[in-house]
């Protein structure tokens, strides 16, 4: 944020040396990011997991019905009951 209102300050010669650190600067960040985000899979013990291979637990009981992103027949909770925790978070985080 800082360096974006440092933007407006520059003035136009200095413009396309700033553009260029903005650059490096994301592509650096992103770097660190991603190695940061591989080593915590690789502590957690899930950088192969995939969602695709998740299993609906052996405890939970719904009824059958096609997962709209994978095609699958899996157990559906009920969109009601969601809504209304929503609702009622809404409320108990407001009040």
């Amino acid at each position: 944020m800082i360096l974006g209102f440092y933007q407006l300050l520059v003035s136009p010669e200095m413009l396309a040396i700033f553009c260029v650190f903005n650059v490096l600067w994301a592509t650096g960040f992103l770097v660190m990011w991603n190695r940061k985000c591989s080593e915590l899979a690789f502590q957690w013990g899930t950088i192969n997991m995939t969602s695709l291979d998740d299993t609906p637990r052996p405890t939970f009981h719904g009824k059958m019905g096609e997962d709209t992103v994978t095609g699958k027949m899996q157990p559906q909770y009920p969109a009601w009951k969601t809504y209304t925790k929503c609702i009622v978070s809404q409320i108990n985080h407001t009040g």
